[in-house]
């Protein structure tokens, strides 16, 4: 009797269990579209991340190329265009004539653009060389092509990228005749053997030296 009289205390905890398993899958059932929803923000999210350290990741890359050439040609060339800009008189410039110290400084920021945009890719066809990837493996491991950021081949399709909008800057700015004729030299010192004369260098540096007062001046 006392067995009979306990099997409802058997039952009931099956019947609770039971009814406990339906409301948790009921619960259960219902996040499944909020997960997927979540999921898919999660999802979008890291797409969002990977594009902006995929962006980021080639900027510094486009960074790097110039690193090194930002105290060796940037910087002088532009301290060199608004020292000859503020020296106007001394090349026969009337003081009417000449720019005013406060124009010239505004002006400062268009110089140095103009000279790095015009170096970017005349610099990484000069980095995508075989010759350039071995020596930069000795004595720059932290640029692009030797630290395999970048292919050659990528290093080429950039560098024609960048060509145009060279020229679309200096046809903007000012400028256009020095950039075609530094994008000529340019392709003849890094592609045809130009390197190997040693007056090359200074051949390819001319032309930017009459772009800096039409900079300045215009």
């Amino acid at each position: 009797m006392d067995a009979i009289s306990r099997k409802p205390q058997i039952s009931f905890p099956i019947t609770k269990n039971r009814n406990l398993q339906e409301n948790i899958s009921v619960l259960d059932s219902k996040p499944l579209c909020s997960q997927g929803h979540n999921s898919s923000s999660i999802y979008d999210g890291f797409n969002v991340l990977h594009s902006t350290s995929r962006w980021a990741f080639h900027l510094e890359s486009i960074w790097l190329f110039t690193l090194s050439d930002l105290k060796t040609i940037v910087g002088p060339e532009t301290s060199f265009g608004l020292i000859s800009a503020i020296s106007a008189q001394a090349f026969g410039l009337t003081p009417s004539s000449a720019p005013p110290y406060g124009f010239i400084l505004r002006r400062a920021w268009i110089v140095a653009f103009w000279t790095w945009i015009n170096l970017l890719p005349f610099a990484i066809d000069n980095q995508r060389q075989p010759a350039s990837i071995q020596e930069d493996m000795v004595n720059k491991p932290w640029r692009p092509m030797p630290s395999r950021r970048l292919t050659p081949k990528t290093a080429k399709t950039l560098m024609l990228g960048l060509y145009p909008i060279a020229v679309a800057v200096s046809f903007a700015f000012g400028g256009l005749t020095q950039c075609v004729a530094l994008v000529l030299l340019g392709f003849w010192y890094n592609d045809y053997g130009g390197a190997d004369n040693g007056f090359a260098w200074l051949l390819a540096r001319l032309p930017a030296k009459d772009t800096y007062d039409s900079r300045l001046n215009s």
